[in-house]
């Protein structure tokens, strides 16, 4: 008997413990309360874009305007940090939404911080910190006077810029500059050839002449015949150009291309599938050697041991071929009798015409870190999408017609189309 009152007693304990338990369950757990209003407005500040020497374009987008109505937005800037309404300003007006705001009053070459801001009766608050780099200007280096300046070739060795000087049509002297073009010393003795092309290695110099190449060791004082394997019988090795790829030195001219593998002790001939003996330009890019002539345009993969054309989208006709450049996967060359640009994205398979939203002639092309820039008849140009558009960037310039350009660490070097002056002018990158 004492046992089924133990168990009854235990079935009803925790039966009464189930419905209990089933009662709290089926009371919901409360909702949270709702979050308080931000007094202050929400927003984010835009990418800068259009820069100039002196302007750019920003603005910002307000999500929310607070918990009172927005009377003012805007962006500040500063080239310190964090810039508040105290720093230049603008006043977009007010209410949420997007808006543009012109920055102006800016210094060339200058790195700025902007951020938008917008103002309500709980006070003023900024969005995210952007940047942005003015565009700089162009300052004139110096000005020698009394020869006829042709610049078709330059080299730099550590600080040194070295520059053929054309005298006259039959002599010439090496120039050199180790302070970006400010001043310029001759090195050296006078050379009897009106036109000759200049070249390092990066630590040696070679020049290319009308009876071979020549080689220097010691910054253009004195130079020796390096023409070893050249040939020497019913043809004047004039040499117009050299590139270089790994540890191979090409030199090409009116003899078409050779190769060296000895730093110019002695060269071979390299002119297996080129289809005519003169070439105007050598380039190298990565592994691939790209030739230009006056009719093709070729491209050897096997350490200039074969070679190939590669003219789709080239002029049909004098191509003239010359001033390559490469920026990453994009190739750019001039060719044609109006100097039109053209780019490849695919190694050189296809060419498309890259200066159609400038359409003017150019004379250089180089390029610096992400960037393109080409020198022109009507001014020096920069393109930051790989070619596609171009800005002019000429601010400072006394002669819109730059003939040739050089890069020497973050500086863009000018020389100027001058027909009794030297002029050179720097561009800070």
């Amino acid at each position: 008997m004492k046992s089924k009152i133990l168990i009854l007693s235990t079935i009803a304990i925790f039966l009464l413990l189930f419905t209990n338990c089933k009662k709290k369950d089926k009371n919901p757990e409360p909702e949270p309360a709702p979050a308080t209003p931000s007094p202050l407005a929400t927003l984010s500040t835009l990418t800068i874009s259009s820069i100039t020497e002196t302007t750019a374009i920003g603005g910002g987008n307000i999500s929310s305007e607070g918990t009172s109505a927005i009377t003012a937005v805007g962006v500040c800037w500063d080239t310190n940090t964090s810039p508040t309404t105290l720093k230049p300003h603008t006043n977009n007006g007010a209410g949420t939404g997007t808006y543009t705001s012109s920055i102006t009053g800016l210094l060339p070459n200058t790195t700025y911080y902007v951020r938008a801001y917008a103002t309500n009766g709980s006070g003023t608050v900024y969005g995210n910190e952007v940047s942005f780099k003015t565009k700089s200007i162009w300052t004139k280096a110096n000005v020698t006077s009394g020869n006829t300046i042709f610049v078709n070739s330059t080299a730099i060795i550590g600080s040194d810029i070295f520059c053929p000087v054309s005298q006259s049509s039959v002599t010439s002297v090496i120039k050199t500059s180790s302070d970006n073009g400010a001043t310029w010393s001759q090195v050296g003795t006078t050379i009897n050839e009106g036109d000759i092309s200049i070249f390092s290695n990066g630590t040696e110099l070679f020049s290319g002449m009308l009876n071979g190449i020549y080689k220097s060791t010691n910054n253009s004082v004195t130079w020796t015949n390096s023409s070893s394997g050249l040939p020497t019988a019913s043809i004047t090795p004039k040499i117009k150009t050299f590139t270089k790829s790994g540890s191979s030195i090409f030199a090409g001219g009116n003899i078409g291309v050779f190769r060296s593998t000895d730093n110019g002790s002695s060269w071979i001939d390299a002119n297996n599938g080129l289809g005519v003996s003169s070439v105007i330009e050598l380039f190298s890019a990565g592994s691939i050697v790209f030739a230009g002539t006056s009719n093709d345009c070729y491209r050897s993969a096997d350490n200039g041991t074969s070679w190939n054309t590669i003219n789709t989208g080239l002029p049909l006709t004098n191509k003239n071929i010359h001033n390559f450049c490469s920026n990453g996967n994009t190739i750019l060359l001039v060719a044609g009798n109006l100097n039109t640009l053209y780019l490849s994205n695919d190694n050189g398979n296809t060419w498309s015409i890259a200066n159609n939203s400038i359409g003017i002639l150019v004379n250089a092309v180089v390029s610096y870190g992400n960037n393109f820039y080409i020198s022109t008849f009507s001014g020096v140009y920069v393109s930051e999408d790989n070619g596609l558009t171009w800005q002019n960037i000429s601010q400072g310039l006394a002669n819109n017609e730059i003939k040739k350009l050089l890069v020497r660490g973050n500086m863009l070097i000018g020389f100027l189309n001058g027909n009794a002056t030297y002029d050179t002018y720097n561009y800070p990158l």
